[in-house]
């Protein structure tokens, strides 16, 4: 059964598109969308008649998504498995939106979904550039780097 999906995307040139799409799952459009030379930033499924599904948009402040970031890197750094980082970030969250949304990642990935892709599910915590960033740094191996990166460019920006 065909399902319809809201997407934005970035083509080559930087321009950003939103548009609206049937496809059997998430995964599959993605698929399609990056063969086409795409960069996905954010997919969501849309309800009844093409009303797309709404979240609250919310914030973390700056400090704590600096230091969410950095506890992140550090455990996986260490080599902890996934669903244990995510049991330690739980615990340690001090924003209660924020511990929800951790929660719906880590019960995301345990569905089978790549962590990029369970993030990129709350808009208000994970920014499309953080969100295209784990993902292109997941495809080239490069995850740790990518999200050092994003870190200096976070801290620079909250100064």
């Amino acid at each position: 059964m065909m399902a319809l999906f809201s997407y934005r995307v970035a083509k080559g040139d930087g321009t950003i598109v939103t548009q609206q799409e049937e496809a059997e799952s998430e995964s599959l459009l993605r698929s399609r969308l990056e063969e086409q030379g795409y960069l996905v930033l954010s997919i969501s499924k849309t309800i009844g008649l093409s009303l797309p599904t709404f979240s609250m948009q919310r914030r973390l402040p700056p400090r704590d998504f600096l230091v969410f970031n950095q506890e992140l890197m550090a455990l996986l750094k260490a080599g902890l498995p996934i669903m244990k980082i995510f049991d330690v970030l739980v615990d340690r969250g001090s924003q209660p939106g924020f511990v929800e949304a951790l929660k719906a990642v880590q019960h995301d990935i345990r569905s089978g979904s790549a962590m990029s892709d369970a993030m990129a599910k709350h808009p208000g915590y994970f920014s499309d550039l953080y969100v295209s960033s784990l993902r292109a740094g997941r495809r080239a191996g490069t995850w740790s780097r990518s999200s050092v990166a994003l870190w200096i460019i976070k801290r620079r920006s909250w100064r």
